[in-house]
């Protein structure tokens, strides 16, 4: 970010600063994908987002996201990409694995679900 700004000699360096670990998380997370793509070649991968549905609402929320989604025809696989300090990666899984309940998963694909 403010590549251009850097370029020409006309920045803040507080105000790069600040914006640093959304723009290094938005990296990492392509970063993840692509190495979800190498490692597993699977048919489809991307994102997954919707809406939660009325039962499992709490909090609320009402929408969901998913960073990474990867399928073919026997796996399914879900990620959380986080790029920040003191990640607290239990709570993460955990939140991860609430929401994968949200997602509509065809029937030859629901004993195969994992989480990385």
């Amino acid at each position: 970010p403010n590549l251009s700004f850097i370029e020409e000699g006309i920045f803040n360096i507080d105000e790069i600063k600040k914006e640093y670990n959304s723009y290094l998380g938005e990296t990492y997370e392509n970063i993840c994908l692509e190495f979800v793509v190498d490692f597993l070649r699977p048919k489809s991968v991307g994102k997954q987002w919707g809406k939660i549905p009325k039962k499992f609402r709490k909090d609320g929320k009402t929408t969901y996201e998913i960073d990474i989604v990867a399928y073919d025809d026997s796996k399914l696989v879900f990620g959380e990409c986080k790029w920040k300090d003191n990640v607290d990666s239990e709570k993460i899984c955990k939140e991860l694995i609430e929401k994968i309940q949200y997602v509509d998963v065809p029937n030859n694909l629901k004993n195969h679900k994992k989480n990385f």
